[in-house]
């Protein structure tokens, strides 16, 4: 049996999406083992009070109020973008530029030069990269 890899995560935002992919990453290895496991190690968000909520609610151990340092932070191999739509691009090209896989909630960007900006950069930098597409929340993720 080969060793299992742990890739740590940073998720930007806390909101819906934060929260649905929060409980993906707990639930994920239940549904399909891998050998491949993502741990969320951090989350951030603009309202501290709200994310430190959010981030003890949904089992994460530490939180920060400035996505840029969660990007620049050296235990986080992933980051993953779930904050309002019009900060996505900003957020990859930050990531990809940290070298940190970059997974990212639909929509990537807003427009198409942020899109193509953001596209770019994970190109350039050859880091691993997706964009997700959560249409249908999970019942426990509903508010």
């Amino acid at each position: 049996m080969s060793e299992s890899k742990e890739l740590r995560v940073g998720i930007v935002g806390y909101g819906m999406m934060g929260r649905c992919h929060s409980y993906g990453y707990l639930a994920a290895p239940m549904i399909r083992p891998g050998r491949v496991h993502f741990r969320p190690v951090v989350m951030s968000g603009r309202n501290e009070a709200a994310v430190a909520k959010a981030s003890k609610n949904y089992g994460i151990d530490e939180y920060v109020t400035e996505w840029r340092e969660l990007v620049e932070r050296s235990d986080v191999d992933v980051v993953d973008i779930c904050s309002p739509p019009g900060t996505h691009a900003e957020i990859a090209v930050a990531a990809a530029a940290a070298g940190k896989a970059v997974i990212c909630e639909k929509p990537l960007a807003t427009n198409y030069a942020d899109a193509a900006r953001a596209r770019d950069a994970v190109v350039s930098a050859g880091v691993q990269h997706a964009v997700g597409s959560t249409t249908v929340a999970c019942p426990r993720c509903r508010s």
